[in-house]
């Protein structure tokens, strides 16, 4: 009796080659398409009203995508790029006919399609493909149905999908949507979209910090922040000292999140603030900046050396000290020590606030001493 299991992987064997010989004599064929049958492919098409023969024929124009980049394709000739454009065209037709259904799933299949690694040839009809698939219009209805759905939620997920694999041709779209959005709780969703899109787009985005409209410039700020891209402080130092303490608030804010010592020196320009509240979150910001280094460090004494006696600055100056107390070194605890005298023409309460503060600070900075923090 024959032994099954050696017969098996033989016939498999031949299964495979038979399959390949298919594929290459297919491909052979795909250049052989006449207009004509073209114009037949796009009638079958056209007359995919319902969903099962739409997702075929759309499961068909993308196999036969594939069958032209693959390494046995036919060449890389003027018929080829022809029938290359016709299967594309048939593609982009079907994006808002998907859309229109809700039917996100396959529209995403066509964007992934048209977005694998393909001959430079075919780049221009693809750009073009995807320009269109980012039709104002479009987004704006995508935007609306992301405003349905909770954001853990699959239908959301799914849409999102859609709009990620064009997030080079859709963020301008969403900033212009951000820009013109009177409706709060949509600014709101476009921002959130943006800060995870917009990542790799920071250029772009960037380059939108001259608007006039400082409510969009300070909406720029916060996507810029969430980026959390050192890369980010060179584009946000142009609006630093903007005129509106809102979009200086949002740049302080932008910072905290970055870190970094780019962002550490920016941040210590904001320690003379005319706003109070920004000059409190910048000195909360400098404590927080554990890469701030020795720069950090000497901004804060050289705050704390010029900062006036009154009651709110002795506020800022407590905040100052335990800032310093988290991120300076040997400096720094020379410098905090001379708090600890007492000054006799000098109200007792504030400068007993001032000398615990420091005490606690010089604790801190010896802790670090003796563990593996900067000294």
């Amino acid at each position: 009796m024959q032994d099954r299991r050696h017969s098996e992987p033989e016939s498999a064997g031949i299964g495979e080659s038979r399959l390949a010989q298919d594929i290459d004599a297919m491909s052979r064929k795909l250049s052989e398409f006449t207009p004509s049958e073209m114009d037949s492919l796009r009638s079958m098409s056209n007359l995919g009203a319902e969903t099962d023969i739409t997702h075929s024929s759309v499961r068909l124009l993308i196999a036969l995508l594939q069958l032209l980049e693959a390494p046995h394709a036919p060449l890389l000739d003027d018929k080829t790029l022809n029938l290359f454009s016709r299967i594309v065209d048939q593609l982009e037709n079907y994006l808002p006919l998907l859309v229109n259904r809700r039917d996100y799933l396959p529209a995403s299949q066509v964007l992934s399609a048209l977005r694998r690694p393909m001959a430079p040839g075919f780049s221009p009809r693809i750009s073009a493909a995807m320009k269109k698939a980012a039709d104002r219009s479009m987004i704006a209805r995508l935007v609306d149905e992301l405003r349905m759905f909770a954001g853990d939620s699959p239908e959301y997920q799914v849409v999102y999908s859609y709009l990620s694999m064009i997030e080079g041709e859709v963020t301008p779209i969403l900033l212009e949507l951000l820009a013109t959005e009177e409706d709060r709780s949509v600014r709101t969703l476009l921002s959130r979209i943006l800060k995870d899109l917009g990542k790799n787009q920071i250029a772009l985005i960037g380059e939108r910090l001259s608007d006039e409209r400082w409510y969009f410039v300070r909406n720029i700020v916060a996507i810029l922040g969430e980026s959390k891209n050192e890369e980010v402080v060179s584009y946000l130092e142009k609006v630093a000292r903007h005129k509106n303490f809102q979009i200086r608030h949002e740049v302080v804010k932008a910072l905290v999140a970055i870190e970094g010592r780019k962002s550490a020196d920016l941040m210590a320009t904001f320690l003379h603030d005319d706003d109070i509240d920004i000059r409190f979150m910048a000195i909360r910001g400098m404590g927080a900046q554990a890469k701030a280094g020795e720069g950090g460090e000497r901004a804060l004494i050289h705050y704390l050396r010029g900062v006036r006696e009154t009651e709110a600055n002795t506020e800022l100056k407590k905040e100052a000290i335990e800032s310093l107390g988290r991120i300076g070194g040997t400096e720094a605890s020379r410098f905090l020590a001379g708090y600890l005298k007492r000054r006799w023409w000098k109200s007792r309460k504030p400068q007993e606030e001032v000398r615990a503060a420091a005490e606690q600070a010089i604790r801190e900075i010896e802790r670090r001493r003796n563990g593996e923090g900067r000294v």
